[in-house]
């Protein structure tokens, strides 16, 4: 397989962009200058124009500034999808601070976890979850915290139902002077958007971008989606996310004044990299959705009609079972994208088959990322499926597979041995959306980033998976899910792969659990059809893994279930599955 194999795949997608040496805020502008009028941001009915995002991020930046936020400060949310996270990301751009979006979703344990590893300064948060932070937040030298609730952009009939919720959230008394002389053991002085917004005449003057930040600096921490249980947040500049907008960009390609609706949270870096930025360089509009059910997202499609649509497996899942779904016209779609965790075939294949009969023509488009490369790089090419592929690399990224690592102590260094077509190792990645190195973590990014001879870079996974020999990568398993048997290697996700692809099957994770001589494979299993009598499906779930794997692949133990449990980040929580066994 060559270095390059799939590029006859591309069609009309270049195989090289010339990426721009701008910052977020800079493509801000060079949108709100193209389409001063167009839709940036639609949310609850309501149409924030590029001209009057570009205002409100003036107006936070000249805030931030007057808090004393400078160069390097951290700002972090605790935020559901709404528009806030636009005008705080380009915002904290513009003076030079580094943002995190943090999940809204994630319990106590993880949000202190978060927070204490990312020391924020500042933090913007939902109305909901106000009490919680301050109490999470108490040990972290937070300056102060910013209230931002759905009124803030909801349209005028809606803004009439919450007149109240303005009186609980008025101007501290301290003003500015205040978040910064607050005695330790005092709270953080709390705001109200509104009130944060009218800091901005205090905040005087704010040097020019250039001689505050550069595209080189770093602009955002992305945290892992919780799949393999372990903390990391990875750094990010200007550069990465440009780079990854622009990869995105070419995929419709999505066009000025075209629709996305993203349902990924922006803590997730295929939330905010395709939801936000990628929307913003192409002088779109992004179609923000605080809160995703099935139902509700069907009836924005119907409303809205968009172009583009993404999502991650569990919601592309549920949303095909949605009768309203099932019932609309869907000619307006270009193109639906997932990532996060594999996409059954059985969804796959609904989709595809209600899209088609509403007047549609378009199939979802698996793809494969981390946050350490922002997001996706490499999806599924348009007008092609490999059943168990999650497509070919983005324009300018490389991915080889390499000998798997013996141990996790060992160093990275070059990958030594690469493999050839259709060999299972260690996936490893280089291109421009590749991060700098893991924020707070120094041994964790020389663990994982290593240049060749030829000084390339290279992210070296830990997840495992196969190129065929035109370039096509299947993903089969995160990073600590596999184990060793004497000489041979156990790879759950290897079984995975061919259940996901059976029509009985709906949906199917598979763990390690202890058993008779060693570890054994256990197979947790959603049947396609609910109410199939349940040794029967056994049996002939089983005769079909006996019939395409090995026998040190096949599940000994069969475990129908309604549902898996998911990561904040969408995929199956095999953590909690294998926990659960354990338990049981």
């Amino acid at each position: 397989m060559s270095d390059a194999a799939w590029l006859p795949f591309y069609g009309d997608i270049p195989a090289h962009i010339d990426y721009p040496n701008k910052t977020l805020y800079a493509q801000l502008i060079d949108a709100a200058k193209a389409q001063p009028d167009g839709v940036a941001v639609s949310f609850l009915g309501a149409r924030v124009s590029y001209r009057t995002l570009r205002t409100l991020v003036e107006r936070a930046a000249q805030a931030l500034w007057a808090l004393g936020i400078r160069p390097e400060d951290r700002v972090a949310t605790v935020l559901p999808n709404t528009p806030h996270a636009f005008v705080i990301l380009y915002a904290a751009n513009r003076v030079g601070a580094l943002v995190s979006f943090l999940h809204p979703e994630l319990d106590s344990a993880r949000l202190s976890a978060h927070l204490t590893d990312f020391a924020p300064h500042w933090i913007f948060v939902n109305d909901d979850h106000l009490e919680g932070v301050r109490r999470i937040a108490r040990p972290i030298p937070v300056r102060g915290m910013v209230v931002c609730g759905l009124i803030d952009f909801a349209p005028p009939g809606r803004v009439r139902r919450h007149t109240r919720f303005r009186k609980h959230n008025a101007l501290d008394r301290g003003g500015v002077r205040g978040a910064a002389a607050r005695a330790s053991d005092e709270p953080a002085p709390t705001f109200s958007w509104e009130s944060f917004l009218q800091l901005a005449p205090a905040g005087g003057r704010i040097p020019p971008q250039k001689a505050v930040h550069l595209p080189e600096a770093p602009a955002m921490v992305i945290y892992s989606g919780g799949s393999t249980g372990t903390l990391h947040g990875a750094l990010h500049t200007d550069r990465q996310l440009v780079a990854l907008a622009c990869q995105t960009q070419v995929q419709g390609p999505l066009l000025a004044g075209q629709r996305l609706v993203c349902t990924v949270p922006y803590a997730l870096g295929y939330g905010a990299g395709v939801g936000i930025h990628s929307c913003v360089t192409a002088a779109a509009e992004s179609i923000v959705v605080p809160h995703f059910t099935p139902r509700s997202l069907a009836r924005l499609l119907r409303r809205e009609h968009p172009e583009y649509l993404v999502g991650m497996p569990h919601q592309y899942e549920t949303l095909v079972r949605d009768r309203l779904f099932r019932r609309s016209r869907h000619s307006s779609l270009m193109g639906a994208f997932c990532g996060g965790d594999r996409l059954p075939a059985t969804t796959h294949r609904l989709f595809a088959e209600i899209v088609r009969r509403r007047g549609g023509a378009v199939t979802i488009r698996e793809g494969y990322g981390l946050c350490e490369t922002v997001a996706a790089c490499a999806t599924m090419p348009e007008g092609y499926q490999r059943p168990g592929s999650v497509g070919i690399p983005y324009p300018d990224m490389l991915i080889r597979i390499a000998q798997p690592r013996a141990g996790q102590e060992d160093d990275a260094g070059e990958p030594s041995v690469w493999l050839g077509a259709n060999e299972t190792g260690e996936i490893c990645v280089s291109g421009p959306t590749v991060m700098e190195g893991y924020w707070r973590q120094g041994g964790g990014a020389e663990s994982s980033l290593a240049s060749d001879a030829e000084g390339r870079r290279w992210l070296r996974t830990g997840d495992l998976g196969r190129m065929d020999g035109d370039g096509f990568l299947t993903f089969v398993e995160r990073s600590g899910r596999f184990s060793s048997i004497g000489s041979a290697e156990l790879y759950p996700g290897l079984t995975e792969v061919v259940l996901n692809q059976l029509s009985l099957v709906y949906e199917a994770c598979v763990t390690l659990a202890p058993g008779p001589g060693g570890q054994r494979l256990r197979a947790h299993v959603v049947p396609a059809d609910r109410d199939a009598d349940s040794a029967w499906l056994v049996r002939e779930i089983a005769a079909a893994c006996a019939e395409a794997l090995p026998e040190s692949l096949q599940p000994e133990v069969y475990d129908l279930r309604s549902e898996l449990p998911r990561t904040l980040s969408g995929g199956v929580d095999f953590l909690r599955l294998t926990a659960e066994v354990l338990v049981g």
